[in-house]
């Protein structure tokens, strides 16, 4: 795999688009584009390339050509998480990178950033760092591009969450999961890269960029974006910070609960009215939205949370809650801690009710495999999945 050339280009609402023309070992080219601002001017280097290549690179198996220059430190970083990545996965392969000249280009007067989503943990970390004054936020991620009225939207309320607390807001739009490389597993492997690679691409401006955790440390499984993987991606003048991972969801939700204008604008769902993607609202069916609504009661402040729908939310369907993953039971385990120190014993038999429950499903998942009983199987996981929030 190599990147054929980069190019810029001016796009409407005062956008700069930087391109890459990808081509793969079979032969097929591919554009990533990136648009920002044409304010802050764009990486000239192949970092943000490397960054946003390296995982689909090692997903297929193809080495990587970048002929721009690389910074010598994350050279160095991508041969770590590369190995990082093939204890994790079977199907990630270390390969080879060849790359422009190997230097580091000290850049004066740059400042500090985050990404924004006004989800719970990007909300947590710019109220805990108020130095930070430049708030990122990126369509095509979890908001398909193909949502441009509801970006809009989306753009105009976290404008003014940022303008509220004085910081700059900053959208981003890149097409990458529109390439063959959403082939990189999204949760697993890719998301981490993709945002450093959004970073680097402000590596002119920013001498920290701050990625929000999405875990704490008692859950440090595998994970894109990762306190293992994300700092690997610095440089040596840009450097990647992993932050929060101290702190619980259920902590971090406390701890935002004592701000009207964050409660107000909280924005957690990725699946959207439509279930087609992120849009401006909150669905409040998901299990991400339902958990959320959870610890908002038991601070007491869900009817501040405005983009909540509080009709949705009924205590007796927490219970009908599939927590189909590891890492999201350890959510619900310190829910489950906070309902009996806040004396919120309906919540927590719910919760407990919940998890058992998803424990049988996964159990009917495994025999669904088996020959004789598969069928039966498939059977009663579609009647206990039927009443579940999503």
């Amino acid at each position: 795999m190599q990147l054929i050339q980069v190019s810029k280009s001016t796009q409407p609402r005062g956008m700069t688009r930087v391109t890459g023309l990808v081509q793969y070992n079979d032969g097929v080219t591919e554009e990533y584009w990136f648009e920002m601002p044409a304010s802050f001017e764009p990486s000239s280097t192949g970092n943000p390339w490397l960054a946003i290549l390296l995982p689909i690179a090692a997903t297929l198996g193809e080495d990587l050509s970048i002929p721009l220059s690389v910074d010598p430190a994350l050279i160095l970083g991508a041969e770590s998480v590369m190995r990082l990545w093939a204890h994790w996965r079977k199907d990630m392969r270390v390969i080879g990178i060849t790359t422009g000249p190997v230097q580091a280009v000290p850049i004066p007067n740059r400042s500090a950033a985050s990404f924004f989503s006004a989800g719970v943990d990007s909300t947590f970390t710019v109220l805990r760092r108020p130095d930070v004054k430049h708030w990122v936020t990126v369509q095509g991620f979890d908001m398909p591009i193909s949502k441009t009225k509801e970006f809009e939207q989306h753009c105009a309320r976290l404008a003014g969450i940022a303008e509220h607390y004085g910081a700059q807001f900053i959208p981003v739009v890149t097409n990458i999961r529109e390439t063959r490389w959403k082939k990189a597993h999204w949760e697993a492997v890719s998301h981490g890269p993709a945002l450093a690679a959004v970073a680097l691409m402000f590596e002119n401006h920013f001498h920290e960029v701050l990625v929000p955790a999405s875990y704490d440390y008692s859950c440090l499984d595998p994970w894109g974006s990762h306190p293992l993987s994300d700092p690997l991606f610095s440089t040596v003048h840009t450097k990647i910070v992993h932050e929060g991972t101290a702190y619980t969801r259920t902590e971090k939700i406390e701890y935002l609960s004592g701000d009207n204008k964050a409660l107000s604008e909280l924005h957690v769902c990725y699946r959207g009215a439509d279930s087609r993607g992120q849009d401006h609202r909150n669905c409040g069916r998901c299990e991400k939205c339902y958990r959320t609504m959870i610890a908002l009661d038991l601070f007491g402040k869900l009817d501040d949370a405005a983009l909540f729908d509080r009709s949705n939310f009924d205590i007796k369907r927490i219970s009908k809650i599939y927590i189909s993953h590891d890492l999201d039971e350890k959510f619900f385990i310190s829910l489950h801690r906070t309902s009996v120190e806040r004396n919120r014993h309906d919540i927590a038999e719910q919760i407990l009710i919940a998890m058992r429950r998803s424990k049988r499903i996964k159990m009917l998942g495994s025999l669904s495999k088996l020959p004789v009983v598969w069928r039966p199987a498939q059977a009663l996981t579609r009647r206990l999945l039927r009443d579940s929030p999503k």
